[in-house]
């Protein structure tokens, strides 16, 4: 995976190093990899892990790879096909799966979270639509607010050009007010212009650290619903991502 970038101050070749954590004999243990790419006055720093049969393509694989890092502002949006990242890019088509999971804080300070995933869609994704896990859903909503809550919405909606289910819930617990929104895209196995997809968005929460005033959602139900519909309506896939 990609981690912290940092400040270089000249050119260089990228390094990485590939070990074990442990040695048993015997018993064949994955190897771990961290390494190092440069970019201008930039620098990425990369960490993995790989099983013991993938050695022989160690080389191949990340030479690939670090060529086709390149640094990038975040404010900028790429028109060239490659896997974004935080400060940077991974230039070309997809050469590998890629999985992303990144989550916002909408205001410091105050119980208010969104979490997007993705990956590449795989065949099994189709039957496995959100309302399957409904019944987990609302069990995990009757241990959080003791059985009181509603589905404020249900249903079918488009995503970003794809097919998706959502379930929205409203939550009570005592002075506090929270909302539990979801939804999930399973995509399509043929095309990486439609990844499996699954958003969450939470509003107010317990906790020992806040007041009810502080933990209770920051909007009231048409502002959480307006929220959600505005976050999922701006979504869309990026020009020449693909």
């Amino acid at each position: 995976m990609l981690g912290w970038k940092g400040r270089s101050h000249q050119e260089a070749t990228p390094r990485l190093l590939f070990y074990q954590m442990s040695h048993t004999d015997g018993i064949r243990l994955p190897f771990k990899s961290e390494g190092f790419v440069f970019d201008g006055d930039e620098i990425f720093h990369t960490t993995g892990s790989f099983g013991p049969d993938a050695l022989g393509k160690f080389e191949e694989f990340y030479t690939d790879l670090y060529r086709r890092i390149k640094a990038r502002d975040n404010w900028s949006v790429p028109t060239e096909s490659g896997f974004c990242f935080d400060g940077g890019i991974v230039t070309g088509s997809s050469t590998y799966p890629e999985e992303a999971s990144q989550s916002f804080a909408l205001m410091p300070g105050r119980p208010a979270l969104l979490v997007i995933q993705t990956r590449k869609s795989m065949s099994g994704d189709q039957g496995q639509p959100l309302t399957k896990t409904l019944p987990e859903l609302r069990a995990k909503m009757d241990k959080v607010s003791s059985g009181s809550y509603r589905i404020l919405r249900q249903g079918k909606r488009t995503v970003a050009g794809m097919d998706a289910e959502e379930v929205l819930f409203a939550l009570k617990e005592g002075e506090i007010t929270s909302y539990r929104f979801y939804l999930l895209a399973p995509g399509d196995p043929s095309t990486l212009a439609k990844p499996h997809t699954a958003i969450q968005l939470l509003l107010g929460a317990s906790s020992p650290d806040l007041k009810p005033d502080e933990a209770t959602s920051p909007v009231d139900e048409a502002g959480a619903l307006q929220t959600w519909d505005t976050l999922l309506n701006s979504l869309r896939l990026r020009p020449g991502a693909v």
